[in-house]
């Protein structure tokens, strides 16, 4: 039993571990790829390959129309569609 204002002898202090241990090591994990967007997942549901195909598609057509201005579309194909999507600014 220690003696009143005396230090302790004999009790061990561990190494306090500080940080992040996986900081420096090698990288476990490959870096995510890209996602796929909306209009590719879409494009790739209906089996669409080219441009033309993607103009001649009636379902593709109707669903850039409810789309157009919320979702990722290519200009090349709004524009070869005969549409545009509208620009709107959103002040905070």
């Amino acid at each position: 039993m220690p003696v009143r204002g005396q230090p302790i002898t004999g009790v061990r202090m561990g190494k306090r571990n500080r940080g992040n241990p996986l900081w420096g090591g090698k990288a476990t994990t490959l870096p995510k790829a890209a996602a796929i967007t909306e209009f590719e997942r879409m494009v790739a549901h209906l089996g669409l390959h080219t441009e033309r195909e993607m103009v001649a598609s009636e379902t593709l057509r109707m669903w850039l129309r409810k789309y157009k201005n919320t979702r990722y579309v290519p200009e090349s194909v709004l524009r070869a569609c005969g549409m545009e999507a509208e620009i709107t600014s959103y002040s905070l």
